[in-house]
């Protein structure tokens, strides 16, 4: 457990590290031929577990992060199992090729490149392979997906990581990366009236058997991509250049913070923080008695995604002050609520 906790806190001072630097402005569009490496590794649904052992370790010291790392191997194990029966359920999904096919379409659009060159990466592996062995120095976007449960599956989360990266070769061989932009786009359906039966939310998710579950996650790939297809058009740099207020924005009996970008009565998008710490999300809610019929109709990949210009969010009540979550962690309804 410490070695993992001392992996994770390097990692996070490389990170920190690479993003130091104040963000570049990319061209319009980056590149006649864009390298674009997109990895495509994860081969099941993950599991998003809360980061217990920083958080503890944050306010407690080592013995914290010793504890929270007990905890968290423990939420960790439990999920797993708890989620076992749904990944059985998605074992025909093809989430890799359904979300290259809707990045394909976005990246010939505006704000990215005429002729894209897209590499697709099975494993992180091969991703680093290919920036040790490439020509240098090159600039390249890097576009990372995944799809993930909450530990009490109280939320289904579509994620998008895209990153531009220069790489160049330093006199010992070694490449040396500057990231010059990295933003994650999130799509999250949050349960409500999460049932306090045990077990119960498990046989909801199962009822809506392979099609059902399968189309929450279609849409939420057609959301992702949306959001990146906007966000790299020049309606969107130009919006999300412009300083983003804590403004409340109430949806679905929580409040978010951040600028509304797009609203209907099913769903909100929000853009949160500036600088390196932006990040745009979505959300939208599935009743947890009406699951069965929840799953939207799957959404066609079009060629390019009209630009979205920031709407106002209708007047709507709010119980919760809720702050979003680029990560996507938990985020049912009751005890794992926003």
């Amino acid at each position: 457990m410490l070695v993992r906790l001392v992996a994770s806190l390097a990692a996070l001072c490389l990170s920190f590290n690479a993003l130091a630097a104040k963000p570049v402005p990319l061209p319009m569009p980056i590149a006649q031929d864009l390298p674009v490496e997109l990895v495509l590794s994860q081969q099941e649904v993950a599991i998003d577990v809360p980061n217990t052992a920083s958080a503890m370790g944050a306010q407690f010291g080592l013995i914290g992060a010793l504890i929270g790392s007990a905890v968290q191997n423990s939420q960790t194990k439990t999920a797993e199992k708890r989620v076992a029966d749904l990944r059985n359920l998605l074992l025909d999904y093809r989430f890799n090729e359904r979300m290259e096919q809707a990045l394909r379409a976005r990246l010939a659009g505006e704000g990215f490149s005429p002729n894209p060159q897209v590499a697709v990466m099975a494993t992180p592996w091969d991703a680093a392979s290919a920036k040790d062995s490439a020509k240098l120095p090159q600039d390249v976007l890097v576009l990372t997906p995944r799809y993930s449960m909450s530990t009490n599956l109280g939320g289904l989360t579509v994620r998008l990581q895209a990153s531009y990266m220069h790489r160049e070769r330093k006199s010992n061989g070694k490449v040396k990366e500057t990231v010059r932009f990295s933003r994650p786009y999130t799509f999250q359906y949050n349960v409500t009236d999460y049932p306090s039966e045990d077990g119960a939310i498990d046989r909801r998710w199962l009822a809506m058997g392979p099609a059902g579950v399968s189309a929450l996650i279609d849409n939420g790939i057609a959301q992702v991509t949306d959001m990146l297809a906007y966000d790299f058009s020049a309606a969107g740099r130009a919006e999300s250049a412009t300083k983003v207020k804590n403004d409340k924005i109430p949806f679905a009996g929580n409040i978010y913070r951040g600028r509304s970008l797009r609203a209907t009565p099913d769903q909100v998008w929000v853009r949160s923080g500036n600088s390196w710490m932006q990040s745009v999300n979505g959300y939208t809610t599935l009743n947890a008695g009406k699951m069965t019929a929840a799953a939207p109709a799957p959404q066609p990949v079009v060629e390019a995604a009209p630009a979205v210009a920031p709407v106002a969010m209708p007047a709507a009540p709010a119980a919760n002050d809720a702050a979003p979550s680029a990560a996507g962690a938990d985020a049912g309804a009751g005890a794992g609520s926003r």
